[in-house]
């Protein structure tokens, strides 16, 4: 798995085996039990495997037969990095229950957030469940912090400003985050206020025209 493939789909082979069904996979382990800390030759796990995957209860069978969730690649990654990148919803939620480090970094410092961070808007919209766990778990990351100075925590979070306006800014409210982007003094506005509408050259407001955050 790479970095620079954050879009891409899990393949069957991610790991020593494919994760088979979960009963296969209990037997696999019970015959082999070296089974769980086995790696392939990219460092790749069976959890991380599981997580690429969206498994999650063979996310949760490895972690009850000892396996280690913040394992890492020879990249650094990690499952919780696999899951963001493969958008594995379920399995990423599941290892964050299971006490996953939401900040685990890569050799490049990079954590699972920054991973979101640098997906596409509409890629971020189907990770929010799993950013918004991430975020209140205590995920950080460089990347991140950068995207939402940029685009505001509740743009940032969902990847929609239409998201922006109801569960980002429940999750704004609820962490005390702004919501709109920083300003280019670097301070930022109070949650939810809009900027006000320019004034004419007579000095009168125009008419407020596309309504949206601004930076």
């Amino acid at each position: 798995m790479s970095e620079r493939s954050a879009a891409r789909q899990p393949t069957p082979q991610f790991g020593p085996f494919a994760p088979p069904a979960l009963p296969q996979l209990d037997e696999a382990i019970t015959a082999d039990f070296q089974l769980i800390h086995a790696v392939d030759r990219d460092g790749h796990t069976a959890v991380m495997a599981a997580a690429a995957m969206d498994q999650v209860a063979s996310v949760r069978l490895l972690h009850e037969r000892g396996a280690n969730l913040n394992v890492q690649d020879y990249e650094g990654l990690a499952a919780l990095h696999a899951a963001v990148e493969s958008r594995s919803v379920g399995a990423g939620l599941e290892l964050l229950a299971l006490g996953a480090d939401p900040s685990i970094t890569t050799n490049a410092r990079r954590t699972p957030l920054d991973l979101v961070a640098g997906m596409p808007p509409k890629q971020r919209a189907s990770l929010r469940r799993l950013t918004f766990a991430l975020i209140r778990s205590g995920g950080k990351g460089a990347a991140w912090a950068a995207l939402v100075d940029d685009q505001g925590f509740a743009v940032a979070a969902t990847g929609t400003a239409l998201g922006a306006g109801a569960e980002g800014a429940a999750l704004a409210e609820e962490l005390g985050e702004p919501m709109a982007p920083a300003t280019a003094r670097g301070a930022r506005r109070a949650p939810g206020r809009l900027a006000a509408p320019p004034a004419s050259a007579s000095g009168a407001r125009s008419p407020r025209k596309n309504v949206a955050f601004t930076a």
